[in-house]
């Protein structure tokens, strides 16, 4: 996919949409990522209100430049850390958010980039919510990710009961 090719793509989906639209980054999967000039692009359409980054945990940087929030899987499985990042964003306190920022990378790499949908689907189960099997072609976690998440770890997550 080139830039042209980018903006082509999403404003024929937002073009024919009902609804508003968000661009999607998954370079990690897909190979290809929207540059900066793209996003820039793309953000010209009235149609195209956001973007889903996926290219790693940046919601920290995210903040600090001015987004108002994001959409992130692991969100799900810590609201009250998402929410206490945010707060301490909010309140000019940075040191402190890149101290929970790091923590919550470590749980990122773990339920995210190592074991995917899968592994962020154990996490909530462990966390007491319903996580279930993840939806074909994927397949459930092995049993040793399950005992993984078990173990004590660096950041401890609190469990809802």
């Amino acid at each position: 996919m080139t830039p042209d090719g980018f903006v082509r793509d999403y404003s024929l989906v937002a073009d024919a949409s009902p609804a508003m639209v968000l661009r999607y980054n998954v370079q990690m999967s897909t190979g290809v990522g929207l540059a900066p000039a793209t996003l820039d692009r793309l953000a010209q359409h009235p149609k195209i209100v956001g973007i889903k980054e996926s290219g790693g945990t940046t919601f920290l940087l995210a903040l600090c430049v001015g987004a108002d929030g994001w959409i992130l899987a692991l969100a799900g499985l810590v609201p009250d850390l998402r929410e206490r990042l945010m707060t301490l964003v909010t309140e000019g306190r940075l040191a402190e958010a890149r101290s929970l920022q790091r923590r919550l990378n470590l749980l990122a790499r773990s339920a995210g980039t190592i074991d995917g949908v899968p592994g962020l689907k154990v996490g909530l189960d462990l966390r007491g919510l319903a996580g279930g099997a993840p939806c074909e072609p994927l397949v459930p976690a092995p049993s040793s990710v399950v005992e993984d998440r078990q173990q004590p770890k660096a950041l401890e997550l609190p469990v809802r009961g």
